[in-house]
């Protein structure tokens, strides 16, 4: 068997000049080679008559033995300086190169956006936002500056809640002051009038006391409670009489009025009791009441007769 030459076995080399170096340059697979080939020589006069178990072996061993070399060739071609090995790591290499460019397109894309969205938050932050008036059911956006009762709010988050300075969603900035002079000082108004119409500090003075109008238009003073006034100082006691001054000179006497009209006549009202005078200008004096002093007369003539 191993007499037999590498030219007995030129059949069983692979087709593939990788493969057919390979085994070439390997003893061990060169020994195999003629093995089976000597094997072959062997069985071929009596591989008609071989039986199924037989035949089973034989084409296991060729599986085997085609496992191994395939094996072998595939290590030796994926092991360093392999031709599949310089393939692969081109082809990885490649990918490595793509992948890594994308990324850092990917990346330079991001900063710039990110440098752009900076840039607009800091020159947005940089200005005074305009303030407008709050108004209800509508919504706010992050930044947005609004009034509402005197007071300055600024939108901490995009909300459609009303700003109050207890509000997560809103940061107070300015509280409302205090008014000035201007038409909110005190304004001494005299004795109380309910037909006119009070503003906020106006003062009046009622049963002697003085009060405050602690809003526009408070109603009766001092009403029925203490929203609408205030009071600032109560009516004092009745002072003593002061000291009679001198007597002041006489005043000239008047021009003579007209003559005061009199009685000329009596009406009788029999069914009343009543007598209605007539006066001198034609006109009705005070009806006078008869009925009781008639009936106070007749108790007493009958209280006198009973007497007798």
């Amino acid at each position: 068997m191993n007499q037999i030459g590498v030219e007995e076995i030129e059949h069983l080399l692979p087709q593939n000049p990788y493969d057919r170096r390979a085994i070439l340059a390997d003893p061990t697979e060169i020994a195999k080679l003629k093995a089976r080939k000597a094997r072959e020589e062997q069985r071929q006069p009596t591989a008609q008559q071989q039986s199924p178990a037989a035949r089973k072996a034989w084409d296991d061993d060729w599986a085997r033995w085609g496992f191994e070399v395939c094996e072998k060739y595939l290590l030796a071609a994926l092991a360093k300086n392999g031709w599949l090995c310089e393939l692969f790591g081109e082809v990885i290499g490649k990918k490595t190169a793509d992948v890594r460019k994308h990324m850092l397109d990917e990346v330079a894309t991001l900063r710039r956006e990110l440098a752009e969205t900076t840039a607009k938050l800091q020159e947005r932050l940089a200005r005074l936002p305009s303030v407008k008036e709050w108004e209800p059911d509508t919504v706010h956006y992050t930044g947005d500056v609004v009034v509402r009762d005197g007071n300055v709010y600024q939108a901490r988050r995009d909300t459609g809640t009303a700003p109050a300075a207890d509000h997560p969603h809103w940061i107070c900035i300015a509280r409302a002051g205090h008014d000035g002079c201007d038409g909110l000082s005190p304004n001494v108004c005299g004795a109380f009038d309910p037909g006119k119409k009070y503003w906020r500090l106006d003062i009046v003075e009622f049963h002697g006391a003085s009060w405050i109008a602690r809003c526009d238009d408070p109603g009766a003073c001092p009403g029925d409670d203490d929203t609408g006034w205030q009071l600032l100082s109560p009516g004092g006691p009745r002072g003593e009489p002061g000291v009679t001054g001198p007597r002041g000179r006489k005043g000239e006497r008047g021009a003579r009025g007209q003559d005061a009209p009199q009685i000329i006549s009596w009406v009788l009202d029999y069914k009343r009791y009543t007598a209605i005078p007539t006066m001198s200008d034609g006109t009705a004096g005070a009806p006078l009441e008869l009925r009781g002093l008639f009936e106070e007369f007749l108790m007493q003539t009958q209280g006198w007769a009973r007497a007798e």
